[in-house]
This record gives C-alpha cells, sequence and structure tokens, in this order.
C-alpha cells in the first residue's frame, strides 16, 4: 500500500506518504502506533498532526487508505461518513464463523486451511457490509454470494481431500 497526499494547509504545504504502514510528513516519519484512534473489523483510524491541525488517517482493510480533514475526505472533497458495521452485517460474520463449525463434521475442510479461507470470507463480508459506497440490497447480495462461494470452496477442497 502506497498513497501520498499534497496537502496545503493554513499556506504551508505538506506532503504526506504512507508506505507500508509506514507514515511520513515532510520526510519525518510518525509511527502510527503512536496516533491510532480507533480499531474495527474493517479499518484503524489514526489521528495524526499536520500543521496546526489534526487530520484522520483511515486505513481500510482491503482498501485505498483516505485522509480526513475537517471532515471530508481530501482527495475526493466528499463528507466523511465513518464505517460503521450494520446490524445485518454482524448476521453474516455468524454465518462465516458457523462454517468454522460444520469443519469438524469432516463435510468442509478445516484446521489452518479451512481458517484462512473462513478468515477472507469474514474480511471479504465485513468489508463489503462496511462499504459505503453500495446500496443495502447490492451489499446484502453480495454477502449472501461471498458465503456461498465461502462454503462451495471450503466443500470443494474438503470433498477433494477425501478423496485421496
Amino acid at each position: 500500500m502506497r498513497k501520498t497526499w499534497n496537502v496545503r494547509l493554513d499556506g504551508s504545504e505538506y506532503i504526506v506518504e504512507i508506505k507500508k504502514n509506514k507514515l511520513t510528513v515532510n520526510g519525518a516519519e510518525l509511527p502510527l502506533k503512536n496516533y491510532r484512534k480507533k480499531t474495527g473489523f474493517t479499518h484503524t483510524e489514526y489521528e495524526i498532526p499536520i500543521g496546526h491541525k489534526n487530520a484522520l488517517l483511515v486505513i481500510v482493510s482491503m482498501g485505498t487508505p483516505q485522509l480526513i480533514i475537517d471532515q471530508k475526505d481530501y482527495e475526493t472533497g466528499k463528507e466523511y461518513v465513518p464505517v460503521k458495521m450494520p446490524a445485518w452485517g454482524y448476521l453474516f460474520l455468524l454465518l462465516q464463523c458457523s462454517l468454522m463449525v460444520f469443519s469438524f463434521t469432516g463435510m468442509i475442510v478445516g484446521g489452518a486451511v479451512g481458517g484462512a479461507l473462513v478468515g477472507v470470507g469474514i474480511v471479504l463480508s465485513m468489508s463489503v457490509a462496511c462499504s459505503n459506497n453500495l446500496s443495502t440490497v447490492s451489499k446484502i447480495l453480495y454477502d449472501i454470494v461471498i458465503f456461498i462461494m465461502t462454503f462451495l470452496v471450503l466443500y470443494g477442497i474438503g470433498f477433494m481431500l477425501r478423496g485421496l
């Protein structure tokens, strides 16, 4: 992940760059762990100083980092809407986690491979549920497809392993 912003605040210019979880402002490295504000299922927020202001750096899993200044995305100028998991998103989280229970029946692959696949399914599901770019109906349909695909992949791998 690499992203650079050329920020103009109060008549001064700042180069804000994030590269491999390292943040620099005008070349000075800021350790992200010191600026963590909030961690969620699918994102982490950091409150970082830029000049005389505090900006919000939002790193979303499987997404592009956002720099928020004065409650607006610096790149797009759109109002920042904080990432929030809708109530129905927890249902899909529970469904994805239930796949681990099925892995004990031997019908689908379990262990490290199964856990990793379910982990990918969980991250995808939660990323879709928290997205601000899709309608609620689209998000629910995508989450259903992700759940079905995760199950089919786990079942298919389990079926192939039983045949060996």
